[in-house]
């Protein structure tokens, strides 16, 4: 028998008891303890309701007892008065009897007999006389500060900020134990078939209504699934995962999580961009930044770059302007997440508030130098507060002229808590059972007409599907020659995704090994070449796997040099050319209605009401053996080539395009506006641009 087996009630006086005197991390101190004494089964969900229930109601217990108590007693007596009274007042289920009884054989075992008299005669009064009424208090701030237990300086200064009604819908639910939620790791798997697995494993879940890829955990622990160890999900609350989403990722972009531990965001920020691009993570411990790598192994992503490094001195070892987008998931009070960490709340000051504030602007000032022209920077924390949250968003702005604010893109189910087009959200615990969360978004400028950027590639899922199956970049050699790709998936999300990544993964592969000088010959022969080889790859592939049977993408694809720019087409993706002849598209779509047209069977008005509009009859992937269109221009400065997905040259007319392309913004902007536009005329499929500016001859930067 193990001689350091103990009751569940001792278990639980030893955790509290921990946190209130080394002041501990209720989490941790209660993993540690369920394994050191072998606690199991329904025991392990007694000790974690004892625990959690005694921090979370402490100031209202301890009113409950002020009566009773004449003289002061030693602080574990005062501790097991409290679990004890906990399990009397809110649970159900367990005699009184038996509660008092536990509480006396404990005090036995650790105090004198004094000490026994005491906890049973207080219990016993508490069970006769009953509890004090909280109506005696009438002031309703500090009523509402002891029948939630938050401390009076919180509950005032939430009511300040956010007026009473919501601050006590705030305190009531920080009270409720949170539902699991997990993160589907879209790269291995769906949420339909973890949700069957999960079900056959004997757990209760439903699909989370706020986020695409997450799950509920109605019943059972999902760090117990075998689904878990295999790197199929993650454990991540909802509020979390919107963070990403404000990130706006595209294929092959470079992201730096600068507070980066445990890793959640990393994960998800990886996954989003589906084994392309690169995630830098920084966090100051180097036992947290084995946290992040171990969770990269585990879920499988080869795109993370996890570093021991203060964020706050960054740019001592990172160059400027380095990354595409930026997440700062700044250090913060975390009073949003009460609910996980009820011991956060009695710790916290006012003070504290002010001193983390200097600390998250010091980190996005830091931040902010290593951010490109353009590029977004998130700003998150898991608290509710005004001024650590948007008064924090405000000062950044106000030291950095040079950036602005961005409207937030969010999941659908959250775009009704804030106001369109605001660049804020702030989530409370009440708005969907989620965390507190705060998230923001900065854009830095571009100076106006400031075409210094040679190309860009951009993609937005739309209004409507739920996934992005497009992918595509910018990409360049060692000789600084450009290769710009759109590529759109398709045969189902899965599989259009997957045919579309490979196509521009292994494009990209083969293009950074091109070190000779190009000739509109040998770019020719390039394309030829390796569109081939590529193909033959894709179609492998979905012989190889049932699921990805019929898989296949669109390919629009251009090498430009300083003279001349060489375009390859598969599909019905396009390529159109701005230059002093006008506005022109290069490519010919390869599709049943462009047949039709050119057989004088239908006119152009008529393929856009064609029911087999969409029917393609060339793509990458479908055949072992591919036809591809191939062309060289002559690419002058100031000439622009601007490649898309048929969900923008579906919607937005060659009119539309050319006079965004002509309108005196940088790229970042006329890429924004293309998409908006197809996005206002429905945004019904994918979008997806690359834009091209020929430089001269010295080079673009």
């Amino acid at each position: 028998m193990n001689k350091q087996k103990k009751t569940v009630r001792e278990a639980a006086l030893d955790v509290l008891e921990a946190i209130d005197k080394h002041q501990s991390y209720s989490n941790l101190l209660l993993n540690q303890t369920i394994k050191k004494y072998q606690i199991s089964g329904p025991d392990t969900g007694l000790l974690t309701e004892i625990v959690y229930g005694t921090i979370q109601r402490k100031l209202t217990l301890d009113f409950y007892l002020k009566p009773f108590i004449k003289k002061k007693p030693e602080h574990w007596v005062l501790i097991l008065l409290r679990l004890s009274l906990y399990q009397m007042v809110y649970l159900d289920k367990v005699p009184d009897r038996a509660i008092i009884f536990e509480a006396v054989e404990i005090a036995k075992k650790r105090g004198h007999r004094g000490i026994v008299g005491l906890v049973n005669g207080i219990l016993r009064s508490v069970q006769r006389e009953g509890l004090p009424s909280l109506d005696v208090i009438k002031d309703p701030i500090e009523k509402l500060s002891l029948e939630t237990s938050h401390p009076l300086w919180l509950v005032k200064r939430w009511t300040d900020q956010f007026g009473f009604e919501k601050a006590k819908a705030m305190c009531e639910e920080n009270l409720l134990a949170p539902v699991q939620t997990i993160r589907i790791n879209q790269t291995k798997t769906n949420r339909e078939e973890v949700c069957k697995l999960l079900e056959e494993e004997g757990f209760s879940v439903e699909k989370s209504p706020i986020i695409p890829e997450s799950i509920r955990i109605l019943k059972g622990n999902a760090a117990n699934s075998d689904l878990y160890k295999k790197g199929y999900f993650s454990i991540q609350d909802e509020s979390s995962m919107a963070v990403a989403y404000a990130l706006e990722l595209s294929p092959h972009i470079k992201v730096l999580d600068a507070c980066a531990a445990p890793g959640g965001k990393t994960g998800h920020i990886a996954e989003l961009l589906n084994g392309t691009g690169e995630v830098t993570s920084l966090d100051l411990h180097p036992h947290k930044v084995k946290l992040i790598k171990e969770n990269a192994t585990r879920l499988g992503l080869n795109n993370i770059d996890a570093n021991v490094m203060d964020s706050r001195h960054a740019s001592e070892s990172i160059q400027p302007k380095s990354f595409d987008r930026i997440l700062v998931d700044a250090p913060c009070s975390g009073l949003g997440v009460l609910r996980r960490k009820p011991d956060i709340k009695y710790t916290k000051t006012d003070q504290d508030i002010q001193s983390l504030r200097e600390v998250q602007l010091c980190i996005l000032d830091e931040a902010a130098s290593l951010l490109k022209n353009g590029g977004l920077l998130v700003y998150s924390t898991c608290t509710v507060d005004l001024e650590e949250n948007f008064g924090t968003a405000a000062a950044f702005l106000k030291q950095h002229e040079d950036f602005e604010p961005h409207a937030l893109t969010l999941p659908e189910a959250l775009s009704h808590f804030t106001e369109e087009g605001s660049n804020a959200i702030q989530i409370f615990p009440q708005d969907f059972g989620g965390d507190g969360f705060f998230i923001s978004c900065f854009r830095r400028k571009q100076p106006k007409g400031d075409e210094s950027m040679k190309a860009l590639f951009k993609t937005d899922k739309g209004m409507i599907r739920p996934h992005n199956e497009d992918n595509g970049g910018i990409f360049y050699n060692e000789k600084g020659n450009c290769l710009a790709i759109v590529a759109d998936g398709m045969g189902g999300h899965q599989a259009g995704e997957v045919a579309s990544r490979i196509a521009v993964t292994k494009l990209q592969e083969l293009w950074t090994a091109v070190e000779s000088e190009l000739t509109p010959e040998s770019a020719e022969k390039w394309f030829l070449e390796n569109v081939s080889k590529v193909n033959k790859e894709i179609f492998d592939h979905s012989q190889q796997f049932q699921e990805y049977k019929g898989m296949g993408t669109t390919l629009v694809a251009a090498i430009s040099t300083a003279t001349f720019a060489t375009i390859v087409n598969v599909g019905d993706s396009r390529c159109y050319l701005l230059n002093d002849n006008g506005f022109n598209q290069l490519t010919e779509d390869h599709s049943l209605v462009n047949e039709l047209i050119k057989a004088g069977q239908i006119s152009p008005e008529d393929a856009e009401l064609h029911p087999r509009k969409n029917v393609l009859l060339n793509a990458m992937g479908t055949e072992s053996n591919i036809d591809m269109d191939i062309s060289t221009i002559t690419f002058e400065e100031g000439n622009k080539l601007l490649l898309c997905s048929d969900g923008l040259s579906n919607k937005v007319s060659s009119s539309e395009m050319a006079k965004i392309l002509m309108e005196e913004t940088n790229l970042n902007e006329k890429a924004e506006a293309l998409i908006q536009l197809a996005n206002h005329y429905g945004g019904e499929d994918n979008i997806s641009i690359a834009i091209i500016n020929a430089c001269p001859e010295s080079g673009c930067e």
